[in-house]
């Protein structure tokens, strides 16, 4: 089920950076009392842009919106009032990350400055790498160059990518590597895919074979060696997990226009939805984080797909366009 606020956080023709910037006001004004200082900046912010005043009553409007759908505080809450304004400046203050960053299409600007090729959501992009290669970037993936005299490395800070490895042959005979949250893969072959996740980093083998290392909690590094069709994750929690076969239909399919998400935690469906949308996805209730979602949907269409998660999940959603999209 769907709510709509009765005052659009976002107005067609109006800038996301004053309706960012109302946010961030709200934020500060629900904190408490503004002294005179703040007072007369907020005054100087109304009188520099017409539509300042009606971007802030409207952020005043989606705040008491955020009022509606918090959950009620706990029966022994000794101070419930601020308990449940803690709780609303937490999302108020999500929602101008998200402003700040979603509407711009920035993501996180740390990612952005080191990153040698990005997209933002949205957006696909092919490169050429500097010895001859090819990555495909996935919505939202942004990559780093690590290349030396001594390895071609490639590393994965964001997203999923699919590599096609020039030959070692070519290139000095040195190895092709795309490193991602501590681990490490070696191409001893042609394609492959790289996904950097929530809770784990995939590695998909399409052509060839790769060799996959990553560190285990008691600091070893093991290493296993994929085939064509073989998937394995790790993470820094439990090293490499066991290696399992995949169809070529279920690699990448974002490549076709579609996101395929199988019996996969809703955590991790909403990661994957947020690299491909400008708004964000926030989950109000722990609850829902765990539970199991699977579908096919268009990525042109991804509101829908929002919409059939949530009533397949007895959830409820909140539409607060440019800022994000509450489930509950």
């Amino acid at each position: 089920m769907t709510a709509e606020p009765r005052h659009p956080a976002h107005r067609p023709g109006r800038s996301a950076r004053i309706e960012a910037e109302a946010a961030a006001w709200q934020v500060r004004i629900e904190g408490g009392p503004l002294d005179a200082g703040a007072g007369r900046a907020l005054a100087i912010w109304l009188a520099g842009d017409p539509a300042a005043a009606e971007a802030l009553a409207d952020a005043e409007a989606t705040w008491r919106e955020l009022g509606r759908v918090a959950p009620p505080p706990a029966a022994n809450d000794a101070a419930p009032w601020i308990g449940r304004r803690r709780l609303l400046g937490g999302l108020a203050a999500g929602l101008v990350l998200a402003a700040g960053l979603g509407a711009y299409g920035l993501g996180d600007p740390v990612t952005a400055l080191i990153a040698d090729y990005r997209t933002g959501p949205g957006e696909r992009r092919s490169v050429r790498l500097p010895d001859g290669g090819q990555a495909e970037l996935d919505s939202g993936t942004a990559l780093a160059l690590r290349y030396d005299g001594k390895r071609r490395a490639v590393e994965l800070l964001a997203g999923e990518a699919l590599f096609t490895a020039a030959p070692a042959a070519a290139a000095g005979g040195r190895p092709f590597l795309v490193r991602a949250a501590g681990g490490e893969a070696e191409a001893l072959g042609t394609r492959f895919l790289v996904s950097l996740g929530a809770a784990a980093t995939t590695v998909t083998v399409l052509e060839h074979r790769v060799a996959v290392s990553a560190p285990a909690a008691g600091g070893a590094a093991p290493r296993v060696v994929l085939a064509e069709g073989e998937r394995v994750a790790y993470s820094a929690a439990v090293g490499l997990g066991p290696v399992a076969r995949v169809t070529p239909d279920a690699v990448a399919p974002w490549r076709e226009g579609r996101l395929v998400f199988d019996d996969v935690p809703l955590a991790e469906a909403v990661a994957t939805l947020d690299r491909h949308r400008r708004d964000r996805i926030l989950l109000l209730d722990p609850a829902l984080a765990g539970r199991r979602v699977s579908g096919v949907f268009e990525i042109a269409r991804l509101d829908g797909a929002l919409e059939i998660i949530a009533a397949e999940l007895d959830a409820r959603r909140l539409a607060l366009p440019p800022f994000a999209t509450l489930l509950y």
